[in-house]
């Protein structure tokens, strides 16, 4: 049963966080929100929700720019940060020493893509065990969330500056996301059989946003490396 007493505060280098009140360190979770960006209501509310069922909890902020309207960018994000953070969050003093990742869409890119290049590069700061909720099955290409508002005909109309475009960051071929300083390519394999804990794959077969069959594409690649999903 949840415990719904739940306390928040802000935690150096995380930024937000939750907790179940008045309880001793336990397990934690690192939420890695989609397109929708860092100040999205979804990682809020969901990690409110594992904190009332008794985990440490933060909604780790790493896309570009944006606010409450505007999702920001997802947009040459340095992976290093999320292996800097998760080491922070393993020793934070709320956490037990065990951690673990949840992302969903482009978030669930960023856990899987994360987690695989930290295994293959032998880091001390890996998750414990992911969980990826609609996950591609590559790397794909910066995100430049400019929702655009289009009349019933005509042009698109650009957004208020207010809502901090950024035209700079047009740029053909921009990456998503870098690693030790180096642009992971687009289309790149997600080498997640180099990770040796347990992964969470879920996905809607429905699903109109993300092709549906990249979920069972990561899961046979597991399988072949000898690994249960």
């Amino acid at each position: 049963m949840a415990n719904l007493r739940i306390v928040q505060g802000e935690a150096p280098g995380l930024g937000h966080i939750y907790a179940p009140a008045g309880q001793s360190a336990v397990p934690a979770v690192m939420l890695l929100h989609g397109s929708e960006g860092a100040q999205g209501w979804i990682a809020h509310r969901d990690a409110a929700l594992f904190a009332a069922h008794g985990f440490v909890a933060v909604p780790f902020a790493y896309s570009v720019g944006g606010n409450h309207w505007i999702g920001g960018d997802i947009w040459n994000v340095p992976l290093d940060e999320t292996e800097r953070a998760l080491a922070a969050l393993r020793a934070h003093p709320g956490c037990n020493g065990k951690v673990g990742v949840y992302g969903w869409s482009r978030g669930a890119e960023h856990a899987l893509l994360a987690t695989a290049l930290m295994s293959q590069a032998g880091s001390t700061h890996l998750p414990d065990a992911i969980a990826a909720h609609a996950p591609p099955d590559r790397a794909h290409g910066a995100w430049r969330n400019l929702f655009y508002r289009r009349r019933e005909q005509g042009d698109p109309i650009q957004p208020p500056p207010a809502w901090g475009f950024r035209g700079d960051r047009l740029v053909e071929g921009t990456t998503a996301w870098t690693w030790r300083g180096e642009p992971v390519v687009e289309g790149a394999p997600i080498p997640i059989e180099a990770f040796r804990g347990p992964v969470f794959l879920s996905v809607g077969d429905k699903d109109e946003i993300w092709p549906a069959d990249m979920v069972p594409h990561l899961a046979e690649q597991l399988r072949a490396a000898g690994r249960e999903p």
